[in-house]
């Protein structure tokens, strides 16, 4: 299976139908030594899961999460993703974000770079903290 398809259904996965648990489906994408460069932070493999699950934490019918322009090249992955969440005050959380992930050897994703508008609040936090 290509990177780009693997990344594809982890979203779906996550996102989209929550098949699997958030750690269960983090640990098998990303790193251990993960690091996520976002909004001028550094996030780690945990701050991912914390961001996940608040989001799982939303109405899932609310959700809506759009992926295009996968790209290739080597241990590179490039892509573009668009996601609406409801937010805790019934405003909708809006992201769009180009994305840049490599992987390691093990072929897990070991860094990303995301660039582009992200939500008020900050991953590890919950939206309505």
């Amino acid at each position: 299976m290509s990177r780009s398809r693997r990344i594809a259904d982890y979203i779906e996965r996550q996102y989209i139908s929550e098949q699997g648990s958030v750690r269960e489906n983090v640990e098998g994408m990303f790193a251990e030594d993960l690091a996520y460069h976002v909004g001028g932070e550094t996030l780690s493999r945990e701050d991912v899961i914390a961001a996940v699950t608040a989001v799982r934490g939303s109405p899932r019918d609310g959700r809506r999460v759009l992926t295009s322009g996968f790209s290739e090249d080597g241990d590179v992955v490039t892509w573009h993703i668009s996601a609406t969440i409801p937010g805790p005050d019934g405003a909708d959380l809006t992201q769009e974000n180009d994305l840049r992930a490599v992987f390691d050897a093990e072929d897990k994703i070991r860094e990303v770079w995301s660039e582009g508008s992200v939500p008020d609040y900050q991953a590890g936090e919950s939206p309505d903290s």
